[in-house]
C-alpha cells in the first residue's frame, strides 16, 4: 500500500508554480534464515574448517522507495536496498567504509520519468532494465529510456551502459566510451487476436578487454496469453556475434546461440509468491481472484558450446541468470536472491552467464489454499545439460523437490517456510564440487522469512 503525503513546498521552481507535488512511499522489511547442509555435494572434510561444512544464517533486508511526483510533469524515483546483512557478520557499530563487516547498501535505481508529449515518454537515470524475455539482459542499468505511443505498435526505446572495473582514472575528464559496454533495445507490444506479442532487438558491445571487443545482436520474442482462469506464453532468445581475437589462436570467435522458455499456470499458479525485482513488491494471495488451487508447468532450455574451447564458434548463450522457473536451489530463489542458484554457478560468470554445456529445466508446481491466510506450495524440478561434454561426461544434473507454508499474518505481513531437497547428477557435481568432482551427496536446506512492506 503506498502512503501518499501533500507536500507544500513554498519555494517553487519557474513553470512549475502552482503545481501539486506529492511523495509516495513504499518499504520493504525482509528477515530471513537460512540452513543448508552443505555449499556443494561433497562431504569431504576440508582441514581448514574442522567445525563442518553446513550453511546457515540471519539477516535482514530493507528496500525504502520513495516517489516525488509532480502532477501531470515528471516523477523523480529513488530506491535503494539495505542489505541482505548477516547477523553474525554486518554490524551496526562499524562506520560504514571503513571494514568489510559494515551494513551491505545498494541505490538501486535513481530516476526521472515524463512526458515530453502526448505520445512521448521518457524515463531517465539508474534503473531498473529487461528485454522482453528476461533471459538476455534482466539488469540495473544507467540509461535513457523512451516510450512512443502509436496506433500500430507502441514502442520502448532503451540506450543504456553497464558498469565495468576498467580503471580509466578518478577523474571525470579522463573517463571515455573507449572501453565500456552499452546496450541499445527496441521493442515494442502488439495484440494479435488472444495473444500479445513483444518483439525486439538488442545490440550490445562490451569494450571493456583491450583487443577482444564484442558485439552481439540479439532478437528476442515474447509470446503471452492471459485469460481469467490461466496464462501461457513462450520466450525466445537468439544471440549472433563476434568477439574480436576470441579464439585461442587469435583470430575472431563468432557467436550463435539461443534460449527458449515455455511455460503455462493456472489458478493460483497465476499469482505466485516472492518478490519481483525492480522496486515493485508482489507477494502472492494479496489479489483476491477467490482461487483455492491453481498449477504451473514451465521449461526452460538454453543453448550449449560445443566441446572445444575458444575455437572460433561459440553456441554457448549469453544467460542473465534470471527465468521464469520457480525453483529455489535450481533457480534464483525468489523469497531472497543469494546468489548461489547452481543456473549461475554452472555458467562462466562475466557481464553474463556463459553456458558453455547449456542447460535444460523442466518443472511442475502446485498451489493449494489451506485457509485464506494459508498457502501450501509444492514445486518439483528436472535439470539436464545439452553438451555433457563440457560436464565430465554428466547428463544429469539433479533433481529438485521444495515444499513452501505461506501464512498472511495480515495484509502488510507474509511468513514463509520452506523446506528443499536437491538430488544432484553427475553433471552439477562437476560444476559446484570443489575437491571431489564424483560425489553426488543429496543436499537439504530450510528458509523461513518475515517480510513486512507497505
Amino acid at each position: 500500500m503506498k502512503s501518499k503525503i501533500l507536500i507544500l513546498l513554498i519555494l517553487l521552481p519557474l513553470g512549475a508554480f502552482a503545481q501539486e507535488k506529492y511523495l509516495e512511499v513504499n518499504a520493504q522489511v525482509q528477515n530471513v534464515g537460512v540452513f543448508k547442509t552443505d555449499s556443494d555435494f561433497d562431504d569431504t572434510k576440508p582441514y581448514y574448517n574442522p567445525s563442518g561444512q553446513t550453511v546457515g544464517f540471519f539477516g535482514t533486508f530493507f528496500r525504502p522507495a520513495i516517489t516525488l511526483n509532480v502532477k501531470d510533469i515528471i516523477n523523480i524515483y529513488y530506491e535503494i536496498e539495505v542489505g541482505l546483512n548477516i547477523w553474525s557478520r554486518n554490524s551496526l557499530e562499524q562506520l560504514y567504509g571503513e571494514t568489510k563487516d559494515t551494513l551491505s547498501l545498494k541505490h538501486r535505481q535513481i530516476y526521472a520519468e515524463g512526458k515530453l508529449s502526448k505520445n512521448l515518454s521518457f524515463r531517465m537515470g539508474y534503473q531498473y532494465f529487461k528485454e522482453p524475455t528476461g533471459l538476455f539482459i534482466n539488469h540495473w542499468l544507467g540509461g535513457m529510456r523512451f516510450g512512443v505511443e502509436n496506433d500500430f505498435i507502441p514502442l520502448d526505446i532503451f540506450i543504456g551502459q553497464f558498469p565495468d572495473q576498467t580503471y580509466e582514472g578518478w577523474e571525470i575528464d579522463r573517463n571515455n566510451f573507449t572501453q565500456d559496454r552499452f546496450v541499445f533495445s527496441v521493442s515494442g507490444t502488439k495484440k494479435i487476436g488472444e495473444w500479445n506479442f513483444e518483439p525486439g532487438i538488442v545490440w550490445f558491445y562490451d569494450g571493456v578487454y583491450v583487443r577482444k571487443q564484442m558485439w552481439l545482436l540479439t532478437p528476442v520474442l515474447s509470446m503471452n496469453r492471459k485469460e481469467k482462469e490461466w496464462e501461457a506464453g513462450i520466450d525466445i532468445v537468439f544471440e549472433g556475434g563476434r568477439t574480436n581475437h576470441g579464439a585461442y589462436d587469435g583470430d575472431d570467435e563468432t557467436h550463435a546461440s539461443g534460449a527458449l522458455q515455455v511455460y503455462y499456470l493456472n489458478g493460483l499458479a497465476m499469482e505466485g509468491f516472492g518478490t519481483a525485482v525492480g522496486g515493485k513488491v508482489v507477494p502472492g494471495m494479496t489479489e483476491k481472484n477467490g482461487y483455492k488451487f491453481g498449477w504451473g508447468v514451465s521449461l526452460l532450455l538454453l543453448s550449449p558450446d560445443d566441446h572445444l574451447y575458444h575455437n572460433g564458434t561459440n553456441f554457448g548463450v549469453f544467460y542473465s541468470g534470471r527465468s521464469r522457473s520457480p525453483t529455489l536451489i535450481l533457480t534464483e530463489d525468489e523469497l531472497r536472491d543469494r546468489g548461489d542458484n547452481l543456473d549461475e554457478r554452472s555458467g562462466e560468470k562475466g557481464t553474463f552467464y556463459l553456458m558453455r554445456a547449456g542447460l535444460g529445466i523442466l518443472d511442475g508446481s502446485v498451489y493449494y489454499k489451506l485457509t485464506d491466510k494459508i498457502m501450501l506450495s509444492g514445486i518439483a524440478g528436472n535439470a539436464f545439460v545439452l553438451n555433457k561434454r563440457n560436464a565430465l561426461d554428466g547428463v544429469y544434473f539433479g533433481t529438485e523437490f521444495d515444499v513452501i507454508l505461506r501464512w498472511m499474518l495480515s495484509s502488510h505481513i507474509v511468513f514463509d517456510l520452506v523446506n528443499s531437497a536437491f538430488v544432484p547428477g553427475k553433471a552439477a557435481s562437476a560444476f559446484v564440487n570443489d575437491m571431489d568432482k564424483e560425489k553426488q551427496i543429496p543436499q537439504y536446506m530450510l528458509e523461513a522469512s518475515l517480510n513486512a512492506f507497505f
